[in-house]
């Protein structure tokens, strides 16, 4: 079910939290790494240029794609995250008619404490290992390394040619 259908039930429905909680999946467990992987995607989307991969801190729509993502993988609403226009109306639809937070209530408690929980801490990951001082020396020094490495490689092909 898309989500302009939901909204169309949900709005229609005389027991709002009946209705969502119908679109709970039976499963409302997500496995770890699943949890992993999606707040890393949160992390690449909200936190990197898509274009040039630079830095780029975005918390509104980290926000957004934490509350859309939890809905996706929640739910059986169908919620395309790939198109960030559509992701904002689709959020709209649902915060408008006040079916957002019902939605996010009804996921069990543990399941969204652990999910932000994680997202937390995969921003803290990125963070330390792309914006402090220590990894940007890390990375300066592998760079140089290799770029000593490659010359060592050359000069000796140079010595062998003589």
């Amino acid at each position: 079910m898309n989500i302009k259908e939901f909204v169309g039930y949900y709005k229609m429905s005389k027991d709002k939290k009946a209705e969502c909680e119908k679109h709970i999946k039976e499963s409302k467990y997500v496995p770890y790494l699943t949890k992993i992987a999606e707040c890393d995607n949160i992390v690449k989307v909200t936190m990197e240029n898509q274009s040039s991969g630079l830095y780029v801190q975005n918390t509104p729509g980290r926000y957004l794609y934490f509350n859309m993502k939890l809905i996706a993988i929640y739910t059986d609403i169908e919620m395309p995250m790939e198109n960030g226009l559509q992701l904002t109306e689709n959020y709209d639809l649902l915060n408008e008619c006040g079916a957002l937070d019902i939605l996010i209530d009804c996921i069990p408690k543990h399941e969204f404490k652990e999910f932000s929980t994680l997202l937390s801490m995969c921003v803290d990951d990125y963070m330390a290992n792309n914006r402090d001082f220590t990894s940007y020396i890390d990375k300066k020094w592998e760079s140089l390394m290799q770029l000593a490495l490659n010359n060592i490689d050359a000069e000796k092909e140079l010595n062998q040619e003589d």
